[in-house]
C-alpha cells in the first residue's frame, strides 16, 4: 500500500549508496519535484535552497512549495529539516562502518587530492561516526525505512513499494579501482577504525535489525510498526506506532518466553508528538516488572498483531 504524502526526505549519508538512488529516483520523478541540500557552496545543492534557506532562512516558506507536489527532499544537510515531515517519511541507507570509512577515506584521495594514509585518515575526529552525525537529531525508530549498503535491493524494493514509484537502479559514485564488493584489510586498522566509531557500529547493528523486520512485513497486512523500549528502574518504557492506524498498538510483554501481560501505546510521550508522530504523541507503554532481579530476566516487546519484536532503544 502506497503512503500518501506530500513530501519525503532522504538523509544521504556520505559513501553509503545515497547517489545511486539519487540518481535512480531522478529516472522517474520531475526535476521539480526534487530538491537537494549539500551545503551552501555545493553545485548540486538547489538554487531555491540556497535563496529560502541559506540567504532568507525561511524553512516554512521552503516548505510550503516543497508540498505543493509530492516532493522529495535529498542531502547531506538535511536532518535539521525533520520537523518538518511526517517520522514515516523519512528514509536513510548505512554502511558496515569499517567499509563505509575507507570508502570515504579512499573519496577523498580521488577527488581531495589527499595524501596521507588510513591512519593519518583517523586521526581526524570530524570523520569518526559520521553515520550517526549525519542523521542528526532524528530518531530512529520512527523512521518510514532504514537500509544497509549491503542490503540496498531490499531497501529499493520497499521504498518503491510505500512511495508507488518504480525506477530503475542506478550504480554512481563507485570506486572504480576497488576489487570485490569489499575493501580488505589487515585486522589491525580494522580494530583501529572499530576503535573510533563505536556509535556508528551500533547504530549500523541496530539498523541492520531493524531494516529486517521492515522488509519481512512489507506486504503484511497490519505492517510494521515503529517503536522500541528501555528498562529503567525496573520498569519497561516505550512507545509503538503505525504511521496509517490511528489506534493504540497493543504489545505484549514477554519475560522468559512468556507473555505476562498485554498494554496499549496510549500514553503521552511530549517527545513524540514534537517529533509529528501520530496520535498527537499518545503512543506510550509501561510496565513495572516485579523481579528485582532484572539482570536474569530475557524481556521482549511484541507487537501483538503480528509478533514484531520491538528493539530496545540504543
Amino acid at each position: 500500500m502506497s503512503i500518501k504524502n506530500s513530501g519525503f526526505l532522504f538523509v544521504h549519508v556520505p559513501k553509503t549508496g545515497g547517489t545511486s538512488f539519487r540518481r535512480s529516483l531522478e529516472t522517474t520523478v520531475m526535476a521539480e519535484q526534487l530538491f537537494f541540500d549539500y551545503g551552501v557552496s555545493s553545485p548540486d545543492t538547489s538554487d531555491f535552497i540556497k535563496k529560502t534557506i541559506y540567504k532568507d532562512n525561511d524553512y516554512i516558506g521552503f516548505f510550503n512549495v516543497f508540498t505543493e507536489k509530492t516532493s522529495y527532499l535529498i542531502g547531506h544537510n538535511v536532518s535539521r529539516y525533520y520537523p518538518l515531515f511526517n517520522p514515516n517519511h523519512v528514509y536513510t541507507i548505512l554502511r558496515d562502518p569499517v567499509q563505509q570509512v575507507v570508502s570515504n577515506f579512499e573519496h577523498f584521495k580521488r577527488h581531495h587530492h589527499y595524501n596521507g594514509d588510513i591512519i593519518d585518515f583517523l586521526s581526524k575526529k570530524n570523520i569518526h561516526n559520521l553515520q550517526r552525525k549525519t542523521l542528526g537529531n532524528i530518531l530512529v525508530p520512527s523512521m518510514g525505512g532504514i537500509g544497509t549498503t549491503e542490503s540496498h535491493a531490499f531497501f529499493l524494493e520497499s521504498f518503491q513499494k510505500k512511495t508507488g514509484l518504480n525506477f530503475q537502479t542506478i550504480v554512481a559514485n563507485s570506486n572504480p579501482y576497488k576489487v570485490g564488493s569489499s575493501y580488505e584489510l589487515d585486522q589491525q586498522t580494522i580494530k583501529q577504525i572499530e576503535i573510533c566509531n563505536q556509535e556508528d557500529i551500533r547504530l549500523y547493528r541496530y539498523a541492520q535489525k531493524l531494516s529486517e523486520y521492515q522488509y519481512k512485513l512489507l506486504d503484511d497486512d497490519f505492517g510494521f510498526v515503529n517503536g522500541g523500549y528501555s528498562i529503567v528502574n525496573n520498569n519497561i518504557n516505550g512507545w509503538a506506532f503505525r504511521a496509517s492506524l490511528d489506534e493504540a498498538i497493543d504489545v505484549m510483554i514477554n519475560i522468559n518466553d512468556e507473555t505476562i501481560a498485554t498494554v496499549k501505546s496510549n500514553n503521552y510521550r511530549p517527545g513524540l508528538k514534537e517529533r509529528n508522530a501520530p496520535r498527537k504523541g499518545y503512543v506510550g507503554f509501561h510496565y513495572p516488572i516485579k523481579n528485582k532481579d532484572i539482570n536474569s530476566l530475557n524481556i521482549k516487546c511484541l507487537v501483538s498483531r503480528t509478533q514484531q519484536p520491538l528493539l530496545p532503544f540504543i
